[in-house]
């Protein structure tokens, strides 16, 4: 039930979530639109469309970034390491490469979610175009 997912969710919340939380968040998640607070869930619980997370579920998905193929296409990576996206990042936070602490502590997540947005890599339609064709 919803009741025990919540619970359960409170006692042992992903471990990304544990690390990318920050209180300052609870308002603006309060009014955001669905397609934000879609994309404010996955990258806040790390159950989000990547790779990463997709090859768990999908075993014949790879976990690889498909925009650096260097390393696993995770909610850090996007946020702050993939070399693809280093133009793009220092444009909305002034740095090519940053941990993504670093990035939920310095900026909104409206500001972050603007980032993803522009990503593509959480877009629906290119999430799933991703696992089907990886």
């Amino acid at each position: 039930t919803k009741e025990n997912w919540v619970e359960s969710f409170k006692q042992n919340p992903p471990k990304i979530f544990k690390i990318l939380w920050r209180n300052k968040f609870a308002k603006e998640l309060t009014m955001m639109s669905k397609r934000d607070l879609r994309v404010a869930t996955q990258i806040l619980t790390g159950h989000a469309a990547l790779n990463h997370h997709l090859s768990r579920v999908n075993r014949t998905v790879q976990p690889l970034c498909p925009l650096c193929e260097a390393e696993e296409e995770t909610v850090s990576h996007l946020l702050g390491q993939c070399p693809m996206l280093g133009s793009l990042r220092a444009e909305f936070f002034e740095t090519y490469y940053t941990t993504a602490s670093d990035i939920v502590d310095r900026y909104n997540l409206r500001k972050i979610i603007g980032y993803v947005h522009r990503t593509k890599r959480l877009e629906p339609t290119h999430a799933s175009n991703d696992s089907t064709n990886s």
